[in-house]
């Protein structure tokens, strides 16, 4: 492309900018949510048809499309044995862990005009096997059990700002709303911590950049920089903010002739790479030791198209790197599966 079509192709953009991309970009940054894929998040990625599965895409919706999915997560942990969490305490250190985390998300995005994409979406989180020593009065005890209940809402939304074949970019922003449940108790009747219940207390904000590009009919690229800013919730709690990227990489290796509506299968494989760093927690004023994270996941997984309107996908994740600052449980591996649907 000459140096004059590139000016007029900048002149054109600003000038559609300048008349609604500018209103439309503030209002996005506070209704986009990209969940850290990170040590105390899973992730969640985009209700969508084909494409990577947890990275999210520089691409919006056509005006008027709707799209509904429904998501499963499940992330393991390393166990922590109750002697280890003896030594911490009595040493003075708050250390603590769950063995399994589960989360159920139900989401749901709309092209409210062909480069503005809203989505909410709504967790049902589960946290099992959670355990934790206290010292009183010289004398151990554990506080342990399971918690779960319905989480925090996130409001999404995606403004596509730049639009030249074969190259998508686009804006996100977002908030996190506290919906979720707060007062979670353990066996004893003791109260979890907030970094043990489904719901966070907190308003969360997000901004970030995705970028896509199709290479050719097979082979797609997908990326995106993620900041989430986290702010104090229940029981004078603060999740560590966190920025993240990913890369995907998708391939379509088989695609039906069919022309059935109803079964026209496109399976395409995916690989997507995540970095993340989560800094550390607060609690009451106090930074927290053992918490945060600096990490890599590789995460291989498929997609199958059943017809244009419906897609089925599964994936798992495996950190390849993790730096847990203090004594933490490292993540084992995780794995998600869902479906969306499209009219």
């Amino acid at each position: 492309m000459a140096n004059w079509q590139w000016l007029l192709l900048a002149r054109n953009w600003l000038k559609k900018f300048s008349l609604i991309g500018g209103t439309i970009a503030i209002l996005v940054l506070f209704t986009i949510n990209k969940e850290a894929f990170s040590h105390h998040e899973a992730g969640v990625g985009e209700a969508k048809a084909t494409g990577a599965i947890n990275t999210l895409s520089g691409e919006t919706l056509p005006k008027g499309k709707f799209v509904a999915g429904f998501r499963y997560d499940r992330r393991e942990f390393e166990r922590i044995p109750d002697g280890k969490l003896v030594h911490f305490t009595r040493i003075g250190q708050d250390v603590h862990a769950h063995k399994r985390e589960e989360d159920y998300w139900l989401s749901a995005s709309y092209g409210v005009i062909d480069n503005f994409t809203f989505s909410l979406s709504l967790p049902w989180v589960s946290y099992d096997q959670f355990s934790e020593a206290v010292l009183e009065d010289d004398v151990i005890s554990f506080i342990k059990g399971d918690s779960d209940g319905i989480g925090d809402l996130r409001l999404q939304g995606k403004y596509m700002f730049l639009h030249t074949h074969p190259d998508h970019v686009s804006f996100l922003g977002g908030i996190r709303l506290p919906t979720g449940d707060t007062h979670e108790k353990a066996r004893g009747k003791e109260r979890f911590g907030t970094h043990n219940q489904p719901g966070s207390g907190s308003v969360d904000g997000l901004f970030g950049t995705a970028w896509s590009r199709m290479l050719n009919r097979k082979w797609e690229i997908d990326s995106d920089l993620i900041y989430q800013l986290r702010t104090e919730g229940s029981q004078d709690y603060k999740t560590g903010s966190s920025i993240q990227f990913d890369l995907a990489g998708s391939y379509n290796i088989y695609k039906s002739r069919s022309n059935n509506k109803w079964l026209n299968p496109l399976v395409t494989l995916v690989g997507e790479i995540t970095a993340v760093h989560q800094w550390r927690d607060v609690e009451k004023d106090e930074t927290l030791r053992n918490s945060g994270v600096s990490a890599i996941y590789l995460s291989p997984g498929i997609r199958v198209g059943i017809n244009k309107k419906a897609s089925l996908f599964l994936t798992g994740s495996v950190p390849v790197f993790q730096h847990l600052p203090g004594e933490q449980a490292r993540e084992e591996w995780s794995l998600g599966a869902g479906f969306s649907v499209s009219w």
